[in-house]
């Protein structure tokens, strides 16, 4: 008789049940998980130390998580190759609670001639970026493009591919895709029903030849905000409905939205503005000099982004309060991935390797997540209370 305890470790080491998806490639098979709560939740742990209010994931996590503070939702990949089943493990996942979506690739034949990457996570849909077929080395092929779903419906759609030599990064939203194409820096939008993608830049409302920034597009319902340009020359634009560009200021970066409001960098100082005015006002003095290199998480009136090589700034936008998170010693601070109306969710670097930190606010946010959808409500986050809608200015023109 096979003991009782070997039954129950093989129960819980047994890998999920899933479907086989071979629509991207035959070569590049992915196998979506048919129930995710299956997959264990998220498991955080006192940061080195114990640092008060400052928790995070252990081990074994990519680089590059996503982050959708409208509904807590955390988009990264664990990486377990070592072991008799050495597989990547492609998660959607609310900070605490049951999995959303998961998606398995086996690398029992060694690394696969495909690539699957995170990009973005708005809501209840998710785009993951794409790169190889499968058919022979990953640098071999130059097949690229997306990976597009939605919580709670079966399957992916594949969007954009490309077998040139270009490289895509994706944004998603209600009004649809945003693409942008390196290294040309070519923006572009694809809406639902739309026969050809929206070209965004180059516009003649910007200047040119500069390329798109390296802060991702931010779609806001049928609209949305990107960066372009380097160095000192460098604009935030806007987009509207019709696929229309403006630029809304120059010299201007590390541009961050939760749909309400815009935060940025401006001249050493931090500064915001309501979307249904645009009416900027100074907050704080910033201590990143640089535009473009860390971009602003904002939520629940609050917003913080990463100093390099030092900490986390944040700041409250009703009255520009500010404080310096500070790293405990055996954890290192990254980019800024989110904010919630209790925490910051921040990348951070242990000797282990990259992982993903949650740290409690230093100072009261505003109870409530903003909801940039402009036809129907939007669903709260579970630290919400109460939402707000903003109609950005520029989509009324």
């Amino acid at each position: 008789m096979i003991p009782l305890m070997s039954i129950v470790w093989a129960a819980l080491l047994a890998a999920p049940a899933t479907t086989r998806f071979d629509g991207w490639s035959a070569a590049c098979p992915l196998d979506i998980v048919t129930d995710p709560a299956a997959v264990p939740p998220l498991a955080w742990t006192p940061c080195p130390g114990g640092a008060a209010g400052c928790r995070l994931l252990p081990p074994g996590l990519s680089p590059t998580p996503r982050f959708s503070g409208d509904g807590a939702l955390l988009m990264t990949t664990r990486v377990a190759l070592d072991g008799p089943d050495p597989h990547k493990l492609w998660l959607v996942a609310p900070l605490d609670g049951p999995v959303r979506f998961a998606m398995r690739q086996s690398w029992a034949g060694g690394a696969p001639g495909c690539t699957v990457y995170e990009q973005d996570v708005a809501g209840d849909r998710f785009v993951w970026g794409v790169r190889g077929d499968g058919r022979g080395p990953l640098r071999a092929s130059e097949a690229d493009g997306a990976l597009v779903g939605r919580l709670g419906v079966a399957g992916l759609s594949i969007v954009g591919r490309d077998d040139g030599p270009d490289v895509s990064s994706w944004s998603i939203g209600e009004g649809g895709l945003v693409r942008v194409v390196a290294p040309s820096g070519a923006v572009s939008l694809l809406r639902p029903g739309d026969a050809r993608p929206v070209p965004l830049h180059p516009s003649p409302a910007l200047p040119a030849p500069l390329r798109s920034g390296t802060v991702a597009p931010r779609p806001i319902g049928d609209s949305g905000v990107f960066e372009v340009g380097g160095g000192g020359q460098r604009h935030i634009a806007a987009w509207d409905a019709r696929g229309r560009v403006r630029v809304l200021g120059s010299d201007r970066g590390n541009l961050g939205t939760d749909g309400a409001d815009l935060v940025w960098t401006e001249d050493g100082a931090i500064f915001t503005a309501p979307l249904d005015t645009l009416a900027p006002r100074r907050l704080a003095p910033d201590r990143t000099t640089g535009l473009g290199a860390s971009p602003f998480a904002v939520g629940c009136g609050v917003a913080a982004h990463w100093v390099p090589r030092a900490s986390l700034r944040v700041v409250r936008l009703r009255d520009g309060r500010v404080a310096d998170l500070d790293p405990p010693p055996g954890l290192a601070f990254g980019p800024a991935l989110g904010v919630t109306c209790d925490e910051v969710v921040a990348l951070g670097w242990t000797e282990a390797g990259p992982t993903i930190v949650r740290l409690a606010l230093p100072f009261d946010a505003e109870a409530r997540w903003p909801a940039p959808r402009q036809n129907a409500p939007s669903k709260r986050s579970s630290s919400s209370t109460s939402t707000v809608e903003s109609r950005p200015a520029w989509a009324n023109h």
